[in-house]
């Protein structure tokens, strides 16, 4: 299961309904924050989530309305002697972490890891459970987003183990291997375990639409998408309700979710009612939402 909070919906300039945006994601006991806009920390404590147990920081790049909040973070880690290691992911991350971000905050008891996103993206981070991986997107500076996937799993059988009296030791080697030999003959993991698809959430940042983002959120289960606008303004680097619906059709997408509204916009209305004309299944992200993806 895969649990989401939306901490902030809002683009550059905050309002009262939403904060900077920010994306807080919870995977097998892992916390993870997808951007880090101002006031973030406040927008945790209101969702009642703990700013001490993040793991890792995901910024898709550098504008300060997604990436402002973490100094206050690693300060608020250091003030409350918080020790444990952080890792910040982004594009320039040591560069940026280690100049103005670090010497703001000057954390010694937070461990801080940074990885530099290449240059043409690719897997940021891989645990036997979950992979992460960075998407180049299209704003006005080098910008990333990031796709969280579930690896796969095998649900055994236990009847057909049991009959076929095949040791624990040997279901661990399978599911490593996927193919061994046993006894006489090669046995395939199929043949005593079911495999269950890994769930698989996409956050863009700030970006027009493009191909990258189609391929990268192919079957995704869910895509937070930019849609700042309801009119282009290809100007600025920024996709409308329209263009994020057009974007879930084409990488058919299970659910799209709207985000980085413009403060010239009371409400999500209506960006919401023209992406369902493309796209049925669109929800507007409101800040301190919660959902889960199982």
């Amino acid at each position: 299961m895969i649990e989401l909070v939306v901490l902030g919906s809002g683009s550059a300039v905050p309002t009262r309904e939403r904060n900077h945006p920010s994306v807080w994601l919870r995977y097998m006991g892992e916390a993870f924050l997808l951007d880090c806009g101002e006031g973030t920390q406040r927008q945790l404590a209101l969702a009642e989530l703990s700013y001490a147990k993040i793991d890792i920081v995901c910024i898709t790049h550098w504008h300060p309305d997604h990436a402002l909040g973490l100094v206050g973070l690693l300060h608020t880690l250091e003030t409350e002697s918080v020790a444990r290691t952080i890792h910040v992911i982004g594009p320039d991350a040591t560069r940026n972490v280690n100049g103005f971000m670090a010497s703001a905050a000057k954390s010694e008891k937070a461990d801080i890891e940074t990885m530099d996103v290449p240059q043409g993206g690719g897997v940021v981070r891989e645990t036997p459970y979950y992979r992460i991986r960075a998407f180049p997107t299209l704003h006005n500076v080098r910008s990333y987003g990031y796709v969280f996937e579930e690896k796969d799993r095998w649900h055994y059988d236990m009847d057909k183990v049991e009959r076929m009296k095949i040791p624990v030791r040997v279901l661990e080697e399978l599911r490593q291997k996927l193919v061994i030999n046993y006894g006489d003959r090669r046995l395939a993991i199929g043949e005593v375990a079911e495999r269950i698809h890994g769930k698989k959430v996409v956050y863009t940042g700030d970006t027009l639409p493009t191909e990258n983002t189609i391929e990268a959120a192919k079957g995704a289960d869910l895509l937070i998408h930019d849609a700042t606008y309801l009119e282009k303004r290809e100007d600025k680097y920024h996709s409308t309700a329209e263009d994020a619906a057009r974007v879930a059709s084409a990488a058919g997408v299970k659910q799209l979710m709207l985000i980085h509204f413009s403060k010239i916009y009371a409400d999500a209305r209506a960006h919401v009612a023209a992406a369902k004309k493309i796209f049925p299944n669109t929800i507007a992200a409101e800040d301190l939402m919660a959902l889960k993806i199982v």
